[in-house]
C-alpha cells in the first residue's frame, strides 16, 4: 500500500488582489509608485514586478497620472485666463520654449598697470575699469 501524498501548500504570503481603482485614484493625486505600493499594502519591488506582468495595473497607473496632470493643467489654464502673471510665465517657459537670458558684455581693453603698484592699487584699478571709469 502506497502512502498518499499530502497536497502541497503554497509557499510564501498569499497573493492579495490589486484594487485597480485605488491605484488609479492614488496616481491621480500625484503619488509615486513607492507610496502607492505602501498604501496598497505591498512593497515597491512587488508593485513594480506586478506592473511588468499585469498590463491592467500599468494602465491604471498611466490613467491616474494622466488624470492628475489634466486636473492641474485645467487649474493652471484657469489662472492664466484670470491674468495670473506667474501662471502665464510658467506656461510660456514650459510649453512655448521661452527662457530668460542674461547678456554680459566684456570690453576688449587691456588693463595697464605700473610695475610697482600694490595689490590694493591693482584691485582698485580693476574695479574702476569694470565700472567703465
Amino acid at each position: 500500500m502506497e502512502k498518499q501524498k499530502k497536497p502541497k501548500r503554497p509557499r510564501g504570503r498569499p497573493v492579495k488582489p490589486i484594487d485597480y481603482a485605488k491605484v488609479e485614484a492614488l496616481a491621480a493625486r500625484g503619488m509615486d509608485k513607492k507610496h502607492i505600493a505602501a498604501a496598497c499594502g505591498m512593497h515597491y519591488v512587488t508593485l513594480n514586478k506586478k506592473g511588468h506582468e499585469d498590463p491592467e495595473l500599468e494602465a491604471a497607473l498611466e490613467r491616474g497620472l494622466a488624470a492628475g496632470i489634466s486636473a492641474v493643467t485645467g487649474q493652471l489654464l484657469k489662472q492664466i485666463n484670470l491674468g495670473n502673471m506667474t501662471g502665464i510665465i510658467f506656461y510660456l517657459k514650459s510649453k512655448a520654449g521661452w527662457k530668460e537670458t542674461s547678456v554680459v558684455e566684456f570690453k576688449d581693453a587691456m588693463l595697464e598697470l605700473p610695475d610697482n603698484c600694490t595689490p590694493e592699487e591693482a584691485a582698485a584699478a580693476y574695479m574702476a575699469a569694470m565700472r567703465g571709469k
